[in-house]
């Protein structure tokens, strides 16, 4: 009998957790949770128990970092798209720093090519059917944002003040909730 702990829970299977151990590194855990047919919170939830970090040999890993020498024309593509389907956000808390560049719309296989041509970031899908594409680390978008916001035309006030803060903004320092707001 499988004992239930959740909606719909079901036990780990050793296949599933050498498949979690040999690829939470390498792939993004929303990739993993559609591979698997898991949610995102009980792939990271599973991790945790195995006992997997973020960390390898010590040091921190090494995540794609975005394309630095993205076509203009791409570069000018992204901008009208963040204008018009875009989402920015930030919040501090607890001394850290969590951001989020973003556009959804229902072209899944639009969204896929973004993260190809720019090799950074996640894709994802929600109930609903719409795709997202989302840059969430600060060293991908300190690359990311210079090369797209000179082609904005709606969002590049909110999107130039995210780039000052993440330059600005030191690890393990208290983000002033000022900061957050002013870019809103």
């Amino acid at each position: 009998m499988i004992k239930k702990t959740g909606w719909n829970a079901r036990r780990w299977t050793k296949k599933e957790d050498e498949y979690l151990r040999k690829n939470y590194l390498k792939k993004d855990y929303h990739e993993i949770a559609k591979e698997l047919d898991r949610n995102y919170s009980s792939i990271n939830e599973r991790r945790y128990k195995l006992g997997l970090t973020k960390k390898e040999s010590g040091g921190n890993v090494k995540k794609p970092t975005c394309n630095k020498n993205v076509k203009k024309e791409d570069c000018i593509y992204l901008a009208g798209l963040f204008d018009g389907e875009g989402s920015v956000s930030i919040k501090g808390k607890n001394k850290k720093l969590a951001c989020r560049w973003a556009i959804g719309m229902q072209e899944e296989e639009l969204m896929k090519s973004l993260k190809r041509t720019w090799n950074c970031g996640i894709n994802y899908t929600r109930t609903d059917g719409l795709t997202y594409w989302a840059v969430n680390t600060r060293e991908d978008l300190k690359i990311l944002l210079p090369q797209v916001i000179p082609y904005m035309r709606i969002k590049e006030e909110k999107s130039e003040k995210l780039l000052n803060i993440l330059k600005n903004y030191k690890r393990g320092e208290m983000l002033h909730e000022s900061n957050v707001q002013k870019i809103y």
